[in-house]
């Protein structure tokens, strides 16, 4: 497992979601969240394709990889410009919302690879699902769905390890807060599941019932994770509706979340996108459960994974679990993956006139 920092540091080098506090807002209106993206046509497309081009200082750093790791950013670049039509630009932040808080640069799938991404490999393969002892009956069953979504959505393998008591949780990690107890995540990553995380562990995500909080000016978080430790945590505690099928989605969407931050893959500030920063229930659940085309070209890089392969799979999924809007978008991305990209014509240029002799 490559990584480039002394691994200290849940605390310090994290992605989170979370709640802070600030009067509730609505999801940015540019996009309808219970319709699938129109594919842009296709000069816009070709336009949004570029950029995800390296920049000149990108392709300097590019130009160290190895041979096949080079081969490899090309074919995941071509991917990413295929699914370029599928992009959909997120408006301006409203007051409130993540993006009006947090201004984070975009990460590009050049700046991941060569600036020290951590990834899974041959011997770090597996993702570890670990419980708490708070979960219910009812619980345990829904963590063993959200294996299986994993398994599909990472194309890795998941195990489910036995349940950790919580009672040995000190109490100046825990508070109470607006009549929730609350658990400090922090402590969770660094002193439970990074000091006793399986040595062939591509990552490891708790799971538990009780809310999370991060540290004074936080209300609650959805899920922590740590950047470079690869443990990652995620409570039920705000995603519970009577509504079965709202809450499977919820979990998928912040597991799956949080388990894209383990591997180093950031934030996506522009496009709608798995990766979007959220501070509000009500803005969690326009979240997609696919990710940007960056955001995907950085995840298949971290993983091995056949886009192709796995949408299919993917499609297969969320249709038995009645999520007709992700299985349709997942067939769509692979009928575009599975399309030649076209090339653009570039402007004002004539035809360049053979010299081949007859």
């Amino acid at each position: 497992m490559k990584q480039i920092l002394p691994v200290l540091t849940g605390l310090i080098f994290t992605f989170f979601l979370c709640g802070c506090g600030v009067d509730s807002v609505s999801a940015p209106t540019s996009f309808d969240p219970g319709k699938l993206p129109d594919p842009l046509p296709s000069q816009v497309s070709a336009t949004v394709a570029e950029r995800f081009a390296p920049s000149e200082d990108e392709e300097k750093a590019l130009s160290v990889l190895p041979k096949l790791a080079r081969i490899r950013y090309d074919q995941l670049l071509s991917i990413e410009k295929k699914l370029a039509p599928l992009s959909q630009q997120l408006g301006a932040p409203r007051y409130g919302e993540w993006r009006s808080t947090w201004h984070q640069k975009r990460q590009t799938l050049a700046n991941y690879i060569t600036q020290g991404a951590v990834t899974a490999d041959d011997r770090h393969r597996t993702v570890y699902l670990q419980p708490f002892d708070d979960l219910t009956a009812k619980d345990q069953l829904e963590v063993q769905k959200l294996a299986a979504f994993l398994r599909i959505f990472l194309a890795m393998p998941v195990t489910i390890q036995p349940t950790i008591k919580l009672d040995a949780i000190p109490q100046d990690k825990r508070r109470q807060t607006e009549g929730h107890v609350q658990i400090l995540a922090p402590y969770l990553l660094d002193e439970v599941l990074f000091k006793s995380i399986p040595q062939d562990a591509a990552c490891r995500l708790g799971i538990l019932t009780t809310d999370l909080y991060r540290g004074s000016g936080y209300d609650f978080l959805f899920g922590q994770a740590g950047l470079y430790s690869r443990v990652g945590v995620i409570s039920f505690s705000r995603l519970y509706t009577e509504n079965v099928a709202l809450f499977r989605k919820r979990m998928y969407r912040v597991a799956a979340h949080e388990t894209l931050h383990m591997f180093t893959i950031a934030h996506e500030p522009d496009l709608r996108c798995l990766m979007n920063g959220c501070n509000k229930l009500e803005h969690f659940d326009t979240v997609p459960l696919w990710c940007s085309p960056e955001t995907l070209g950085k995840f298949l890089w971290a993983t091995s994974a056949e886009a192709e392969k796995r949408f299919h799979y993917l499609a297969e999924f969320y249709n038995a679990e009645g999520f007709t809007l992700e299985a349709d978008y997942c067939t769509l991305a692979r009928s575009l993956l599975s399309a030649p990209f076209p090339s653009r014509q570039p402007e004002n240029t004539t035809p360049a006139t053979s010299t081949e002799t007859k």
